[in-house]
């Protein structure tokens, strides 16, 4: 395992991210593909964020990156999946006539509760669970109440499947 440092700290902060295109159609191929991948790795350098591994599927984007504690993850997500979507509008015509309402990503990102396995290629290894927490006062153990439920399986699932 690698640490990180900054100027007052030591941290190992590893994120993996998915997020897919709106109505997920399969577009991200040829060129269009290699400029968002071009595009992501500029505002990753730009922030001081490593990607660790990455794959960039017909429909979504997998990245498993390193980013330091000044950035929160979601605002990372938001330069990435922002500067992305203007550049290729802005660049690819058919991109602009085909996504209606300068939209080119789905709403969101989704975070799996574990990391990629070293062993496999492609991110798709891991399952959701449901977290148990301890009980106040020892007591039995109770199911979290952020556990995830039907809707987030199925969210999951049509980015993964």
């Amino acid at each position: 395992m690698q640490y990180d440092t900054g100027k007052h700290c030591v941290f190992y902060h590893r994120h993996h991210i998915v997020w897919p295109t709106k109505y997920r159609y399969k577009v991200l191929r040829g060129a269009l593909r290699l400029r968002v991948r071009g595009i992501c790795r500029q505002v990753c350098a730009e922030n001081g964020v490593a990607i660790l591994r990455g794959v960039l599927s017909s429909d979504h984007v997998h990245m498993f990156v390193s980013v330091p504690p000044k950035l929160a993850i979601s605002d990372q997500v938001r330069k990435m999946k922002g500067r992305s979507s203007y550049r290729v509008q802005r660049e690819f015509p058919a991109i602009r006539r085909r996504y209606w309402g300068c939209r080119f990503w789905a709403a969101g990102i989704f975070q799996p509760p574990t990391a990629p396995s070293p062993k496999t290629s492609y991110f798709s290894t891991w399952k959701i669970t449901l977290p148990i927490l301890p009980a106040p006062g020892g007591s039995r153990s109770v199911a979290a109440p952020f556990a995830p439920d039907q809707r987030l399986r199925r969210f999951a699932c049509g980015l993964i499947c």
